[in-house]
């Protein structure tokens, strides 16, 4: 299971993904993060420092999300991965496609 608090900062939408991201709750995290990006502002940050799991659906969540955010002119960056999902996305390539941070002071100075 999971759950997902939102801020904002300078600008920036944040999203902390806490605990596992799975098939059970892909759906209903997708749409979350896709009605962020039409009500918010074009760029979005996923805080994975309190995720714990992702399976092929959480991916597919995330390949979603960038390309919706992409799609308008947008981004959507990851920061705080852990060396675990670190090494997924490797093992998947998506690191490539994906702009990752280390901590939210080096995403906002990213931003700026």
């Amino acid at each position: 299971m999971i759950t997902l608090s939102h801020s904002v900062e300078c600008g920036i939408d944040i999203v902390g993904f806490h605990g596992r991201l799975s098939a059970a709750d892909a759906g209903s995290v997708s749409d979350e993060l896709h009605r962020i990006l039409e009500t918010g502002g074009k760029n979005i940050s996923i805080d994975m420092a309190e995720l714990d799991f992702v399976d092929s659906s959480g991916l597919s969540v995330l390949i979603s999300t960038l390309k919706f955010a992409r799609r308008d002119g947008g981004d959507m960056v990851l920061m705080n991965v852990n060396s675990r999902i670190m090494a997924l996305l490797e093992l998947t390539r998506l690191n490539e496609i994906i702009d990752i941070f280390e901590d939210q002071d080096s995403l906002i100075r990213a931003f700026q």
